[in-house]
């Protein structure tokens, strides 16, 4: 049977989303199951369910009340808590500029495109500007056209998923 053991009031009350002092001043007096740094977090629920005058909502696979619901607040907390550490870790990438909000990043990107379309344009008169004018104008629009064609192919680009 798993066990749900911590060490002081303090795990206690966090884990029941009560004061320390609660715990320590109330249902310690009261008759709170457990000993000085070893508190089964199961027992103290049925003992807490049987102070209230309620019974367990949800029934472990054993029969102990309550156990699923120990289970899902323990679970839920630690979903929690990897979430909250998560976000600090972001937090501290986007402190040392190692990662950039993403409209920053698409206004970056953008201007590259646009700094690129406009280099490209201009390939037909550092090709050779000694061409004849008239092939210097179908090279500049068979190289827009190509251009924009590859825009086009570009803003419908999807990454691969495999």
């Amino acid at each position: 049977m798993e066990k749900f053991i911590v060490t002081s009031f303090g795990d206690i009350a966090e884990f029941f989303g009560v004061s320390r002092d609660t715990v320590r001043k109330e249902w310690a007096r009261r008759g709170m199951p457990g000993r000085r740094g070893h508190y089964d977090l199961r027992d103290i629920f049925k003992w807490w369910c049987g102070q209230r005058g309620r019974e367990a909502i949800v029934a472990g696979a054993d029969g102990d009340p309550g156990l699923e619901l120990l289970k899902r607040r323990r679970e839920a907390d630690v979903r929690c808590k990897l979430a909250e550490a998560d976000k600090r870790e972001l937090d501290n990438l986007v402190k040392r500029n190692q990662v950039l909000p993403k409209q920053e990043v698409l206004q970056l990107f953008s201007g590259m495109i646009i700094a690129a379309k406009k280099v490209l344009l201009q390939l037909p008169d550092r090709l050779n500007p000694r061409f004849p004018r008239a092939i210097r104008t179908d090279l500049t629009a068979e190289v827009r056209n190509e251009v924009n064609k590859v825009l086009v192919e570009m803003a419908d680009w999807k990454p691969n998923e495999g």
